[in-house]
């Protein structure tokens, strides 16, 4: 309600700007993320109509700011522009509400993925310490065997094993 004392609002165009449009206000609230029953509160007069507001207002309404309050349009202002708009939000919800729903199904699948991969990791540790033991242990083992044998190279023969010396060399 507006008091006697407050300074008179120059006379504006919203409403018939915005109907032009083909918002309703619920829709340029949302768009602009502004409170419920602001836009009214605007249209009526009992709110104050900053230069800010005029700008924010007149992409919406495919206007020059100063034309919101020169008068109301003289034709059907350009709908596809803040229709287009609008349901690119829309869009844009649709496709979070989407993203959540994915991320709710796929969170218990990735982490059972991890607690495999680091199953899986813990046993490539473990066989790889495995097989460095091994390899030590074949090693040691090399040694003895080759220290109880006289220490002959690998691959050499006993004299025993070798051929008889060739008559007449």
């Amino acid at each position: 309600m507006k008091s006697e004392t407050a300074e008179p609002q120059p006379p504006n165009h919203l409403r018939a700007w915005r109907r032009a449009s083909g918002l309703t206000q619920t829709q340029v609230e949302k768009v602009l993320g502004w409170p419920q029953s602001r836009v009214s509160h605007l249209e009526l007069g009992n709110a104050s109509l900053t230069d800010q507001v005029l700008a924010m207002l007149a992409p919406l309404y495919n206007c020059e700011p100063a034309d919101l309050l020169r008068g109301p349009p003289t034709q059907k202002a350009d709908k596809p522009k803040v229709a287009a708009l609008y349901e690119a939000e829309q869009t844009l919800r649709k496709l979070l509400d989407d993203f959540h729903a994915v991320k709710a199904d796929l969170v218990p699948i990735l982490e059972a993925l991890e607690s495999q991969m680091t199953r899986v990791r813990a046993a490539v540790a473990e066989t790889v310490d495995s097989a460095v033991e091994a390899s030590a242990m074949l090693a040691h083992t090399t040694a003895v065997l080759t220290a109880a044998i006289g220490k002959k190279p690998r691959g050499a023969r006993a004299e025993s094993e070798a051929e008889p010396p060739v008559e007449g060399s």
